[in-house]
């Protein structure tokens, strides 16, 4: 299996760590080097994309880390491990299915999906499990990922929404987060960064919650 700094050195500057925090933990957790990608919220390349964020280098950034992890697997087969960990797609803020994002990240989708990544939804594009609920179907999305060593679970892979009260899909208040998300969507026809502006407000609100 690849330690951290291996694939570090191998990506030729097509990885890197923005904050250096690693932890040890006591047991062995897998067996196999785990890649975790996490909250693209992909839409349809206007004002309120955060990926696209009008910036074409974020999208040529991300494709040549994508080519990177198809070397990798190639090389790694079953040692290398890729989760999509939620919010792929944000449907919250989409302009109807999954169509227009898929016409404009083509070429992003397609080399995501060459390396198998296991799929765990996220509060924001949860609706992809939910649409299909009636007919048993999840076309291999998961609410949750366990990984193994031997017959043991060790890690629970999640896309953390559960933790949120605020956009907890799994309870009531969970509608509240998706609400306000809608509202603050139509405020980014204007001023494209007032999500990140409001980013402060919102997280102090749980904490005045929190002392009630």
């Amino acid at each position: 299996m690849l330690s951290l700094d291996e694939f570090l050195a191998r990506s030729d500057n097509r990885a890197r760590i923005y904050e250096p925090y690693r932890a040890q933990a006591d047991k062995e957790l897998t067996g196999r080097l785990t890649i975790c990608i996490p909250d693209m919220h992909l839409l349809e390349k206007e004002a309120n994309d955060d990926f696209w964020d009008r910036n074409p280098d974020h999208e040529t950034r991300f494709l040549n880390f994508l080519d990177f992890l198809l070397e990798l697997k190639e090389s790694e087969g079953p040692d290398l491990e890729v989760i999509q960990l939620g919010d792929l797609y944000d449907l919250w803020q989409a302009q109807g299915s999954t169509n227009r994002i898929h016409q404009e990240y083509t070429n992003v989708l397609n080399l995501l999906n060459d390396p198998a990544p296991v799929y765990v939804v996220g509060n924001h594009d949860i609706d992809l499990v939910r649409w299909y609920e009636e007919l048993g179907e999840t076309f291999g999305r998961e609410w949750r990922y366990f990984s193994q060593v031997g017959d043991k679970h060790r890690v629970i892979y999640e896309h953390g929404f559960q933790a949120d009260f605020w956009n907890n899909q799994e309870q009531w208040s969970g509608a509240i987060g998706r609400e306000i998300t809608h509202i603050v969507n139509l405020w980014e026809d204007l001023d494209p960064d007032i999500d990140v502006k409001l980013g402060g407000v919102w997280d102090s609100v749980p904490q005045v919650f929190s002392k009630l």
